[in-house]
């Protein structure tokens, strides 16, 4: 799919600019606030925060996650931190179609925490696909508890959440793995909307062939 097709059908009415459109989204997945995007572009072209919001939705709304039947899921976790503390960033994706059905952060790795963030991808597929997992003992138990069949591997298929996590680390290489200046409390909370925006963009920029 080309960027013209794919900003055609998210913005169906041109009457600002679709460049304009595309910078101002990419603004929010960066953090910055619908307020502040308007106040920033003001210079360019005058436009409301909530136009901008509008904007975003248009995105979101077009690449939304479909439930339906998948055959193979692959899960892992890799380790950040708030502050000097350690927590996990975890990520299940469907490794046919490249999609992240869902994250999560934890201070921990154990059944529970891998039931959670099964749970969640489970809610876009219709059956109990197989899911491939590395040797973390926290895999296996949960796995089957929720029906689903799972399967060690290391490479292969499972390479799909390995580049993924590889994106991802990258993005946050400007902090060390290390997010800093963030209250240890809401931490959790805040790493995890920085996720979902991430997860977000990176389902545009698929779908969109921006690889």
């Amino acid at each position: 799919m080309k960027i013209t097709d794919v900003i055609s059908r998210c913005f169906k009415r041109n009457k600002k600019p679709s460049v304009l459109k595309v910078l101002s989204v990419l603004l929010y997945y960066n953090n910055a606030s619908f307020r502040g995007i308007s106040k920033s572009i003001s210079f360019l072209c005058k436009v409301s925060h909530e136009a901008v919001r509008q904007w975003w939705l248009s995105i979101k709304g077009l690449f939304a996650i479909e439930k339906k039947e998948r055959r193979i899921l692959a899960i892992d976790e890799t380790k950040v931190k708030v502050n000097g503390i350690q927590c996990y960033v975890w990520a299940v994706i469907d490794v046919e179609t490249k999609e992240i059905l869902s994250t999560l952060v934890t201070f921990s790795r154990s059944h529970l925490d891998t039931m959670t963030i099964m749970k969640k991808a489970l809610k876009f597929c219709t059956n109990k696909p197989l899911v491939l997992t590395d040797g973390g003992p926290w895999y296996p138990w949960a796995i089957k508890r929720l029906g689903c069949s799972w399967q060690h591997k290391t490479r292969g298929l499972r390479n799909h959440i390995e580049r993924w996590f590889g994106r991802f680390k990258f993005k946050i290489k400007n902090f060390f793995k290390n997010f800093r200046g963030i209250n240890i409390h809401s931490g959790i909370d805040n790493i995890q909307k920085f996720l979902n925006s991430f997860v977000d963009l990176y389902h545009v920029l698929i779908v969109a062939n921006w690889r």
